[in-house]
C-alpha cells in the first residue's frame, strides 16, 4: 500500500465531504452516491455524480526552514438527471448541496491538512445539448505546506 501525499490527503477529505450528499442526509440530491478522481468522462450509468479535478499546485512560498507552501485549485463538479425542460432547478440544488457538504465552517483547514480553502468560483449549467443531466461546479483554493522534496510531510 503506497503512502499518499498531503496533496492527496487533501483530494480524499473532499472526497469523503462530497460523499455525504445524498438525499437521505439531507441534502436535495444524491449526487453522492457515486465520487470519482480526474475521470475524463461519465458514463450515464454513474450520474449522480461528483467528479475531483485537482489542477496544479503553485509554490507561494519556500522557505529557508525545508518547507514549501502551495496553492491548488481543485474543481469540483456534481451532475444529477435534470426535467429538459427547467434543468436550471437541479443545478441550483447541486450547487447548493456541493456548498453545505464541502464548506465546513468549523474545519476550513481540512482536519489540519490545510492552512486555508477558499472559493474562487461557483457555476451551474445543463451538462448536454438535450437539458436532461444538469451540473454545479465550485473551484476552491487550497493552502497547505510539505517538506521541500517531501510530498508526504
Amino acid at each position: 500500500m503506497s503512502t499518499p501525499t498531503i496533496a492527496r490527503k487533501i483530494v480524499d477529505v473532499l472526497a469523503a465531504r462530497a460523499a455525504k450528499i445524498r438525499v437521505a442526509s439531507g441534502y436535495n440530491t444524491d449526487a453522492g452516491r457515486t465520487v470519482l478522481i480526474a475521470v475524463p468522462t461519465l458514463d450515464r450509468t454513474q450520474i449522480p455524480a461528483v467528479v475531483i479535478y485537482p489542477s496544479e499546485a503553485i509554490v507561494d512560498q519556500e522557505s529557508s526552514g525545508g518547507r514549501v507552501k502551495w496553492t491548488r485549485l481543485i474543481s469540483i463538479d456534481a451532475m444529477a438527471q435534470a426535467d429538459p425542460s427547467n434543468p436550471g432547478v437541479i443545478a441550483e440544488d447541486l450547487l447548493g448541496d456541493l456548498q453545505k457538504a464541502i464548506l465546513d465552517p468549523d474545519d476550513k483547514r481540512l482536519g489540519g491538512l490545510a492552512m486555508d480553502m477558499t472559493v474562487e468560483t461557483l457555476d451551474t449549467a445543463p451538462r448536454d445539448d438535450g437539458g436532461t443531466v444538469a451540473g454545479a461546479t465550485m473551484e476552491v483554493a487550497v493552502t497547505y505546506v510539505t517538506g521541500y522534496g517531501d510530498p508526504y510531510q
